[in-house]
């Protein structure tokens, strides 16, 4: 995402056109999630876990699982970083 002129610390993505919308009901990282099984619609929505979209502009640019974000968040101690 640098390409789009945000901070390290993503502060104010918006000001960049980077905006985020959530997904999914079950928070979990075992399962499935993102656009693909979304607009395929085979799974219903209560069974979806939860992802986060990213969008540049408008348009799709990331996706990620929303527990695996946490992990990612979190050091090997499950301290926030």
């Amino acid at each position: 995402m640098r390409e789009n002129n945000l901070r390290d610390d993503w502060h104010e993505p918006d000001e960049s056109e980077v905006t985020a919308e959530v997904y999914g009901k079950k928070f979990d990282n075992a399962g499935f999630w993102g656009v693909n099984e979304h607009l395929r619609g085979e799974i219903k929505e209560k069974n979806m876990e939860m992802w986060v979209l990213l969008r540049v502009d408008g348009d799709p640019a990331a996706e990620v699982n929303l527990a695996t974000l946490f992990s990612l968040a979190t050091d090997l101690d499950n301290n926030f970083l």
